[in-house]
């Protein structure tokens, strides 16, 4: 069925893109930019030849590609280099930090609450609650967005998630088995709020800042980025596959969330005024 419908999806995606010239065009300008970065990249490499006198007359264009290329090991992925040079880049790194946070009634903390002896039951309430409050997160975005800047609602709501996660990784400290469980579980709830809330304020400010030409390509590579971080907390599950050690999540969830808030204040928030100024055109 996957396979059937990945194909039933390329063949839409590519109706869509042969019907829509717009579409084509893009393709066009991102291959000009591409095209520039080369030529850009070419000069480079001759005036670093040239400044180290080992530029001679024989060395000629097809030499200088080739060296070129022999470079290419080093040097970042087309769709990195794009996203890394957009004024919000910090910001969308945070946000795919948030998916190494396995403080989510996923599976690992769902096989941690079984393991704590919790019933199935209880786990899919608990589970079911989670999503509620997931979606109470939208409607909190649109009000916020309405009484405050977007990069103020982002600013606000991860802040909140840090908060609530806090508490998760105050458990670890408390003894008595009831407290620390309701604190895990209520920490985690609550968090879903925040969570959301800059889910959709990080997606609006990329639409915001980031130039439509390239817009396919960052979001592109914020796609991949998240399942990056993704990967990475299962990846900590095979490492790390005792229930006993659950609190090397806890504490890797709420490290990533605390750099995730970091790189937000100094990648967007403190530098919004600036970048209204330097999108000012956009918003007239």
């Amino acid at each position: 069925l996957n396979i059937a419908a990945l194909v039933t999806e390329y063949i839409c995606s590519m109706i869509v893109y042969r019907k829509i010239r717009d579409l084509a065009s893009k393709s066009k300008e991102n291959r000009r930019i591409k095209a520039e970065k080369e030529a850009e990249l070419k000069k480079a490499l001759i005036a670093a030849r040239e400044e180290a006198g080992v530029l001679s007359d024989e060395d000629n264009e097809e030499e200088l590609d080739v060296r070129l290329k022999s470079c290419g090991f080093f040097r970042l992925p087309y769709g990195l280099s794009i996203y890394l040079e957009q004024s919000i880049s910090l910001g969308g790194i945070g946000f795919a930090l948030l998916y190494l946070n396995a403080l989510t009634f996923g599976a690992l903390m769902t096989a941690y609450l079984v393991w704590r002896g919790m019933p199935f039951a209880t786990v899919g309430i608990w589970r079911g609650v989670s999503s509620g409050i997931g979606l109470l997160g939208t409607v909190v975005y649109g009000y916020s967005a309405r009484i405050m800047s977007i990069e103020t609602t982002g600013m606000w709501s991860i802040t909140f998630q840090f908060t609530c996660l806090t508490v998760s990784y105050a458990s670890l400290f408390v003894s008595n088995y009831n407290a620390s469980l309701a604190m895990l579980i209520g920490g985690v709830l609550s968090s879903r709020v925040g969570l959301w809330v800059f889910d959709v304020a990080i997606t609006q400010l990329m639409q915001q800042y980031i130039p439509a030409d390239v817009r396919g390509v960052v979001g592109g590579v914020q796609k991949a980025l998240n399942a990056f971080f993704g990967l990475l907390a299962f990846v900590l599950g095979i490492i790390f596959p005792n229930p006993k050690q659950f609190y090397i999540y806890v504490l890797s969830g709420y490290a990533s969330v605390g750099i995730g808030l970091v790189l937000y204040v100094f990648g967007i928030y403190t530098r919004r005024h600036k970048l209204k100024a330097e999108f000012s055109f956009d918003f007239e």
